[in-house]
C-alpha cells in the first residue's frame, strides 16, 4: 500500500569544458586516490568552502526559481534506495524545504526516542551511522537561506524513502510522521526487476547498514539469478524498480536519486534504464564495493552502461570534490582499496555537469 504526504531545481557559471570535452584534470593515480577516499562524502573540509552537492543544490533552487518545473507541480524530489536511518532524507529536506530547520542531530534523537530504553548501547550507536552521520551539517540549509526564502517559497519537496530491513521501515515512518515530512516511505528492496525476496531475518537488525538483497531472490533478472532454495528463518520483500516507481508515483523527473544497497546498486541501476534512458534524473549516485554483485559485476561496464545513456560519471571524494572516473585506469576495486568503499556520483544534464567538473580536485 503506498500512502504519500506532502514535497522542490538557478544560474551558476563556471569556467568549464562543455559535457563531452576531455577535462584538463589530473592522471589515473590521482583519480584513484580520490576514490580510496570515497568512504564517507559529504563532509567539507572546511565551513568556508563550497561542496559539489552546495553547488548543485544552489543550482537546482536557481532553476527552479527562474523557471519552475511545470512537469511535476514544481517540486524537488528525491529517490532513495537504500534509505536505511534516512540522514540523506533529512539532509535533502535541510537543503530544499523553506522553514525546514530539523538537524540531524535532532533526527538521531528522535530514532533515538523510538529504540526504547531497553536497548543495548550498540543498537544506541548505530543509530548514529558508519560515517557519524548524525554530526553532519548542511552549509546551505534552506532554513538559514534568507536570501532564497522568498525563490523557494512556492516550491515543495516531496521525498520516497525506500528500505529493505523492516526494522529500519518501521523507524523511518515514525521519523517521517513525528516531522511531518513530505513523502513515503516503502518496505522493499531496490533491483532491476519487479519481485520479491527471501530475507534472511537474522540480518533484520536495528539500524544495519550492511544487509542486502539475498542472492537465492525469486525473480528474473538482468544478472541471471534463479530460484534458489529457502533459507531458514526468512521474510518475503518486494522488490522494485526505479522505472516502476517512477511511473506508479509520477516522479519524473527526478532531480536527486540517492542507491545504497550495499552491493546490489547496478541492478538497481539497470532496473532505472528508461527513465535514465529520458535523462529523467539529474543527479544519480551510488556506493561501489566488494560485496554483493559487484563480487561478479565490473564497475566500468556499469559506467559505460550509464555513459550509453548520456550520463558522466565522477568519483566523490570525502570533502566536497571529485575526480573523474577515467575508464582507462583501473577502477576495480582490488586496485582501489582492500576494504572500504567507495561513492561516485553521475549527471546528464549540462549545466549540472559544470558544476561537477568544476569541483574536481587538481
Amino acid at each position: 500500500v503506498f500512502s504519500t504526504h506532502a514535497c522542490m531545481f538557478f544560474l551558476i557559471v563556471v569556467a568549464t569544458p562543455p559535457p563531452g570535452a576531455p577535462i584538463p584534470v589530473t592522471s589515473c593515480k590521482h583519480s584513484l586516490e580520490i576514490a580510496k577516499r570515497s568512504f564517507c562524502p559529504g563532509f567539507r573540509a572546511s565551513r568556508n568552502t563550497m561542496s559539489w552537492e552546495d553547488a548543485v543544490s544552489e543550482l537546482i533552487i536557481q532553476q527552479q526559481a527562474c523557471c519552475g518545473n511545470k512537469q511535476n507541480n514544481d517540486s524537488i524530489r528525491l529517490l532513495n534506495i537504500g534509505a536505511n536511518k534516512g540522514y540523506n532524507v533529512n539532509t535533502f529536506m535541510q537543503r530544499f524545504q523553506r522553514g525546514w530547520k530539523v538537524s540531524n542531530q535532532q533526527w538521531h534523537m528522535e530514532l533515538a526516542k523510538r529504540l526504547g530504553q531497553n536497548s543495548s548501547n550498540q543498537q544506541w550507536a548505530k543509530l548514529c551511522g558508519v560515517c557519524r552521520d548524525c554530526k553532519r551539517k548542511v552549509a546551505m540549509a534552506a532554513g538559514e537561506r534568507k536570501h532564497n526564502d522568498a525563490r523557494i517559497a512556492t516550491s515543495s519537496v516531496y521525498v520516497v524513502a525506500v528500505e529493505l530491513l523492516n526494522t529500519n521501515t518501521r523507524l523511518l515512518r515514525g521519523v517521517f510522521d513525528h516531522f511531518a515530512l513530505p513523502g513515503v516511505v516503502l518496505h522493499a528492496g531496490g533491483s532491476d526487476a519487479v519481485g520479491f525476496t527471501a530475507q534472511p531475518q537474522s540480518t533484520d537488525v536495528l539500524g544495519s547498514e550492511v544487509a542486502s538483497l539475498d542472492a537465492t531472490r525469486d525473480e528474473t533478472s538482468y544478472y541471471g539469478t534463479t530460484k534458489g532454495k529457502a533459507l531458514p528463518q526468512v521474510a518475503t520483500v518486494t522488490t522494485v524498480t526505479v522505472d516502476q516507481l517512477v511511473g506508479m508515483l509520477a516522479l519524473e523527473p527526478l532531480d536527486w536519486v540517492i542507491v545504497d544497497t550495499e552491493g546490489h546498486d547496478s541492478a538497481v541501476l539497470h532496473g532505472a534504464e528508461s527513465t535514465l534512458r529520458r535523462r529523467g534524473i539529474r543527479i544519480l549516485e551510488f556506493e561501489y564495493h566488494s560485496i554483493g554483485l559487484w563480487k561478479r559485476v565490473l564497475l566500468k561496464d556499469t559506467i559505460a552502461f550509464l555513459a550509453q545513456l548520456g550520463y558522466e560519471c565522477f568519483w566523490q571524494g570525502n570533502h566536497g570534490t571529485l575526480a573523474p572516473f577515467m575508464p582507462n585506469c583501473s577502477n576495480e576495486f582490488k586496485n582501489i582499496h582492500g576494504n572500504a568503499w567507495s561513492n561516485l556520483v553521475c549527471s546528464a544534464e549540462s549545466q549540472t555537469i559544470a558544476v561537477l567538473r568544476a569541483h574536481v580536485e587538481h
